[in-house]
Order: structure tokens, then sequence, then C-alpha cells
């Protein structure tokens, strides 16, 4: 399986742990410590591991979160999820961990 990424949110990918907030699916239950590739506008990015996955919601969301998460204000991540999954999505928030000697592309 692959994990898909317009952008690089802040960076986020060059880090060696980070997170993503994604539309609620049972699949990514199933794939805790399980290997996936990373893309990046299409192109593999990295290899990383799951670590967890917890459900969240939009109200839980804070300042902090959607500026580690996206680089963006609150209000701003707020928007940009309920114009992709609708006005009140259930979501998930998967933390991921690069494996080692997983190369990082450097030309975006």
């Amino acid at each position: 399986m692959t994990l898909k990424f317009s952008k690089n949110w802040g960076n986020k990918l060059d880090d060696q742990v980070f997170t993503t907030i994604r539309q609620d699916n049972s699949y990514w239950q199933t794939q805790v410590k399980e290997k996936h590739d990373i893309l990046l506008k299409g192109e593999k990015y990295c290899e990383a591991a799951l670590i967890w996955v917890i459900p969240i919601s939009i109200d839980n969301i804070t300042e902090s979160l959607a500026r580690e998460d996206a680089d963006m204000s609150r209000e701003d991540l707020v928007k940009m999820l309920k114009s992709m999954y609708g006005e009140n999505p259930d979501l998930q928030l998967l933390c991921w961990e690069k494996m080692f000697g997983s190369q990082v592309r450097v030309d975006y």
C-alpha cells in the first residue's frame, strides 16, 4: 500500500517521525507496524512504518497540531479538511516512522 502526498507540508516528510490526518479508513487500523511506500507527487519519496492510528475529530485539532502536521493555522487546516472530506468528517491521525536507510529525494 502507498500513502500519497501532493505536497511536503512543512517538510514533515523529511523528519524521522511524521503525522498525517486522513479520512477514517478501517484499513489503516490493520496496518500498524507495516511498511508502506510514501509517495510525493506520484513518485516514491521514502518508506515508512505506521506506528499508531487514533481517531480525531475536527474539534480536537489544535493550533499546534495543525502547525506540526500541515504547516498552517488550525482555521486553514479545518477548512481544507472539510473541503476534502465534507462538513463533519470522520478523521484519523496516523503517525509514521521512516525506515532505517530509507532514501529521501532532495529535488523537491
